[in-house]
């Protein structure tokens, strides 16, 4: 009798601190404009990147308030143009982990942040031959309170750019390239 009572004492324990898993929820949302925040309800949801010429500032939810393992894919749904795209933290308590990078359209350069406060990600393109086309996606996942980890990886729009100088990590979110 005292083995079954162990083993059902055993079977309850939750584990809280399990690594988190990534999640998707059915649904996508259309990023237009010159300002957006990401929405925390939209986590996992595919994010499409629909620029209009001008520089698109996408924010990241505060690493405070969202759990961690959720994550944001943004891909680029429409042809670039002369523009900026800038992927950023909600506050000056987010950073984007050590381990993020994007690889460029060529896949022979790997961009890395460089350093342990950087808050903003400069994707700088051009209207032809762009770095960053139709189909290059990034992907943020908060993976500890306020640490976001990005990764991406360019699509060329025409004969591309190959130099990774068109994906612009910094710690001044604000300052524009």
């Amino acid at each position: 009798m005292a083995e079954i009572q162990t083993d059902l004492s055993v079977s309850s324990i939750s584990l809280s601190n399990a690594a988190p898993q990534a999640t998707h929820s059915d649904g996508v949302v259309t990023v237009t404009g010159n300002a957006t925040q990401l929405q925390l309800s939209d986590s996992g949801r595919n994010h499409f990147a629909a620029t209009d010429g001008a520089t698109n500032v996408l924010t990241l939810p505060s690493g405070y308030d969202t759990p961690v393992g959720s994550r944001y894919p943004i891909i680029q749904n429409a042809a670039p143009e002369a523009q900026i795209l800038v992927i950023r933290t909600a506050s000056d308590s987010d950073t984007f982990s050590s381990g993020s990078y994007v690889v460029n359209a060529q896949q022979d350069e790997i961009v890395q942040p460089g350093n342990a406060v950087c808050q903003a990600l400069f994707v700088k393109n051009a209207a032809t031959n762009a770095a960053h086309g139709i189909g290059s996606l990034l992907e943020c996942q908060l993976v500890a309170p306020n640490t976001w980890l990005l990764i991406g990886k360019g699509e060329a729009a025409g004969t591309g750019a190959a130099s990774s100088a068109n994906y612009q990590w910094t710690d001044a979110p604000t300052a524009l390239p």
